[in-house]
């Protein structure tokens, strides 16, 4: 439905889709009653309706409240699927621009993307709800796993096992497509068990239910390919076609060589001659142009890759490189008795035991559903070790929880209404102990068992697992003292007369499944509680700042980008405004040059949220600043004037004996040795580290609350502690400090008594002339240096010490040491914290200024917008983008080929942004038709 509102242009709102189900219920109906087709269900059937729509209301209401720290993947599906609701266009997910139609469709995934965007279009939820879909799948999963399963009762126990499983439930709100797999993989199952039937020694194939099981299959594979469940299906298939030798009667054989022959020929025609070139050949293009045009996927290579690493990465771990922590790690983490139960997890590991017994082999359905879970769990186990990494085998192997739990419980079943099952009981008691000592095992060696998903750190849990072990031989164990029971149940029974109608085994039974749920509903709220996906980072709230302060035609570069495309409005989206940041700070600063006024720069310092961006070192150090800037040549500054200054010296007077105050306050100072030289404006006073300095008698007028000192310096001598300005006599004692000391600049205030120092890193000893400012607002004690300032700010509050020390140039007030090694020009202090916009104003034509800080995770991260002001970029239409194209070439580089048009001869910038940088491009363009060559190695 939402492919043919795309095709047709039709917006994906929920008029539109209510319209169409309108549409499709009316004639859905209307051939019910020319066919005079009754549903009349059965009273447990309505029972479970019932019950699965009001379970279904209440895990959306609590999913619905839940916060989301969303996964790479989940925010581009969520990213494709509202480019599909805004733009009508679905952007492929990993596909290379370069690879056919055919090959796209199967592995782009589109019909996951599809979902989503009819999910959010039709119920018009915000983007960054659209994982409430999952919620659908679970129920949908837990039904087709429920009829698995023959008994009505056991198929609610079914329901409600797989319902409360704990990583099946986590997935439920998770907007990755694992849970959707499940459902089709439990749907192509349900139909798979029922193609074949057995009387007496006959099998016959239900063409039907061959032909529905294939159907999921193929659902599956668009949704996201999974050759697992199909090659475990197909590898039945032919072992039993062979077994039975179906192929020779009627016309099966037909259907055999349906079967066979496409794998065959696919293999023998692609597969196989693509890994020749590749391995063997050592030819990479012929492999790729030829056969892997049309490969989809390859499993001659997944086989090799188990084995050897492949040429293009061979530092790839393989079933020979893996030591044997890896492999119980692995074992342990697919089979994970926490999520299922050790009961579940013990019989499916037992399953190899349990397939030989006769009375399973007599039982078609479930000797192919037995046969089907065994392959494909150490299928999977193998493939996985080699090309699945730790944290996501659970993901991957999600599809198989709902075909585990029905076919445990059955078994169960079976043993519980027969105990001569003694050696099945004893074979499943033997698999819960080898995981249990799994798990101790690798808790010693790994610190805990890597369990759930999206969990932060390993867990202890064997005290858990040791207490369902003993817990379930106890109750397991009243099955083997039966010969008593009848007697205390007939003692008993004459007080009570209801036990008389009790089946002892149906109560064993149920304290089993009983005991199953409530181990499912604890971890269940473990993983929950512990898995950094359900965490709250304030990404609803950033969204919200940006709407404030974004008129939705600004550019905004995040660091946070990828983890903001499910939360921004949707003009922001679809006009491609959101960005991720430059990958290097040259790309940045060049950015400040050629952005238009109020772009918006959003900078985050949470590590769950930036890391995916590059360059984040770099960017991350601005959200300690308050404003950012390119660098520039200071040489080109013309002289600076704290305002409400109360000392301001500028030795141009030349006046080497009486140092003149032009504050107006009348501040002179008595040089002590200095010498005065050419300056950074006009004259300099030099000093030689021994013992000049310059002393400006205290005054009431020297004092402030609040500070902010401003000097040119030079020098190219280390210093270990060397003052520039200081109302300071020691520790604890004085009013404040500018200074050098070793490699740092250092700048102290003394607030009630106590000196408080704020050291930044200070490497200039070059010889050069720079710009030193020390300010202290009664927030924060921040240094600039060159107009830039240094990195983390101390936050700080209370008024400055009044005190009656000197004001020293070049030296502690005792004037005994500490002593300048230097030049020192345009001394100024101000009882005022200095504006430092106001003073960049003056001499940058562009930089990036906050609006908005905020703290986030109980103030564990910052985040900052600064807003770009850019005096000398003018927006202008005399430059077009006429034509555009990618592609890949032969060495794996990205090359984009642009057409553009210019009025004029000029300079241009330009932005090319991927998921994880944007990088800016400077081109030269001549009037007319310009062809534009970018490539990415």
């Amino acid at each position: 439905l939402t492919s043919i509102m795309l095709m047709l242009g039709l917006p994906l709102i929920p008029f539109n889709y209510s319209l169409a189900a309108l549409i499709i219920v009316l004639s859905l109906s209307i051939i019910a009653l020319i066919r005079k087709i009754e549903f009349k269900p059965s009273k447990s059937d309505t029972l479970l309706v019932a019950v699965t729509f009001l379970t279904y209301v209440v895990l959306l209401a609590y999913f619905s409240e839940l916060p989301r720290l969303f996964t790479p993947d989940e925010t581009a599906y969520i990213f494709s699927a509202r480019m599909g609701i805004l733009n009508g266009v679905v952007p492929p997910m990993r596909i290379r621009p370069d690879a056919n139609e055919i090959k796209a469709l199967v592995q782009g995934r589109f019909f996951w993307v599809y979902l989503l965007a009819s999910f959010i279009g039709s119920t018009d939820l915000p983007a960054y709800q659209a994982g409430l879909l999952g919620v659908s799948f679970l129920i949908m999963t837990a039904l087709a796993s429920s009829l698995l399963v023959k008994n009505k009762w056991l198929s609610t126990a079914v329901f409600a096992a797989v319902i409360f499983n704990p990583l099946l439930f986590s997935f439920s709100v998770l907007t990755l497509n694992d849970l959707a797999i499940s459902f089709y993989a439990v749907f192509s199952v349900l139909f798979f068990v029922k193609v074949f039937s057995k009387t007496n020694n006959n099998v016959s194939i239900d063409i039907k239910n061959l032909f529905y099981s294939l159907l999921g299959i193929i659902v599956l594979t668009m949704i996201k390919e999974n050759i697992m469940i199909a090659a475990t299906m197909w590898i039945i298939l032919v072992c039993i076609m062979l077994r039975y030798k179906l192929y020779k009667q009627n016309q099966n054989y037909k259907i055999f060589l349906f079967i066979l022959l496409p794998v065959l020929m696919y293999e023998l025609c692609l597969d196989i001659p693509y890994n020749v070139s590749y391995w063997i050949l050592r030819d990479p293009k012929l492999a790729r142009t030829v056969f892997g045009r049309f490969l989809f996927i390859s499993l001659v290579e997944s086989f090799i890759t188990m084995f050897f690493a492949p040429p293009w990465n061979p530092t790839a771990k393989t079933l020979f490189t893996r030591s044997f922590v890896d492999y119980t790690d692995y074992f342990y983490r697919i089979l994970m008795p926490e999520n299922s139960g050790l009961l579940v997890s013990a019989i499916i590991l037992a399953l190899p035991f349990l397939i030989l017994s006769r009375d399973l082999r007599e039982k078609l359905d479930e000797t192919v559903l037995t046969s089907l879970v065994l392959l494909s769990l150490w299928l999977f186990y193998f493939v996985a070790l080699s090309s699945v990494n730790l944290s996501d085998a659970s993901r991957y192997s999600l599809w198989m929880i709902p075909l585990w739990i029905p076919l445990a419980l059955n078994v169960l079943q079976d043993i519980i209404n027969d105990t001569s099952h003694l050696r099945k009981l004893l074979s499943i008691s033997t698999s819960a102990l080898i995981l249990l000592l799994a798990n101790i095992w690798l808790s010693k060696k790994k610190g805990g068992v890597y369990i759930g998903y999206g969990l932060p750190s390993r867990l202890w849990t064997a005290n858990a697992i040791m207490f369902q072990l003993i817990s379930l031989l106890v109750i397991l164990s009243l099955l083997f003292l039966r010969k008593s029971f009848p007697k205390v149940r007939l003692i008993i029974s004459k007080k009570l007369s209801v036990l008389k109608t009790l089946n002892f085994r149906v109560i064993v039974f149920s304290l089993v499944i009983i005991f199953i749920l409530l181990n499912e509903v604890h971890f269940s709220l473990q993983f929950m509680q512990s898995s950094v996906l359900y965490e709250d980072h304030g990404l609803i709230t950033l969204n919200k700042v940006l709407e404030n302060f974004s008129n939705n035609e600004n550019l905004v570069f995040a660091n946070n980008y990828i983890y903001m495309r499910p939360y921004v409005s949707d003009k922001l989206l679809r006009q491609g405004l959101l960005l991720p940041s430059p990958d290097t700070r040259e790309s940045f600063l060049k950015l400040l040059e050629a952005l238009p006024n109020n772009t918006l720069f959003l900078i985050s310092t949470d590590d769950a949220t930036n890391w995916h961006v590059a360059g984040n070192e770099y960017i991350k150090s601005y959200a300690d600043l308050n404003i950012i800037f390119p660098k520039i040549d200071t040489s080109k500054w013309s002289r600076f004037n704290l305002p409400e200054s109360i000392l301001k010296i500028n030795f141009d007077d030349g006046n080497k004996t009486t140092i003149i105050d032009y504050s107006g306050f009348g501040n002179n100072g008595i040089n002590y040795g200095a010498n005065i030289v050419d300056g950074r404006y006009g004259y300099a006073a030099s000093f030689d580290g021994v013992n000049d300095h310059i002393r400006i008698p205290n005054s009431p007028s020297l004092h402030g609350d609040v500070i902010t000192i401003s000097a040119w310096i030079k020098t190219n001598v280390s210093q270990s502690n060397n003052w520039i300005v200081t109302k300071y006599e020691s520790r604890n004692k004085g009013e404040y400090l500018l200074g050098v000391a070793g490699n740092n600049l250092r700048f102290s205030v003394v607030i009630n008594g106590s000196t408080i120092d704020y050291l930044a890193p200070f490497n200039y000893y070059d010889g050069e002339w720079h710009h030193i400012i020390g300010v202290y607002d009664g927030s924060y004690i921040r240094i600039y240096v060159d107009g830039a300032q240094l990195p983390n700010p101390l936050a700080q509050t209370g008024n400055i010490d009044s005190t009656t020390y000197d004001v020293v140039i070049g030296s502690g007030h005792s004037a005994s040491g500490y002593f300048f090694n230097g030049f020192i020009d345009e001394v100024q202090v101000s009882s005022r914290p200095l504006n430092i916009t106001e003073f960049l104003k003056s001499y940058y034509e562009h930089y990036a200024t906050e609006v908005y800080e905020t703290f986030l995770i109980d103030g564990k991260a910052k985040v900052k917008l600064f807003c770009n002001i850019n005096k000398e970029v003018v927006q202008r239409s005399d430059v077009r983008v006429k034509d555009s194209n990618i592609f890949i070439d032969k060495n794996g580089t990205v090359i984009i080929n642009l057409k553009i048009e210019s009025d004029i001869k000029k300079e241009i910038a330009i932005i090319l942004a991927t998921e994880r940088f944007t990088k800016v491009h400077s081109v030269d363009l001549n009037t007319g038709i310009n062809d534009v060559v970018l490539e990415y190695p």
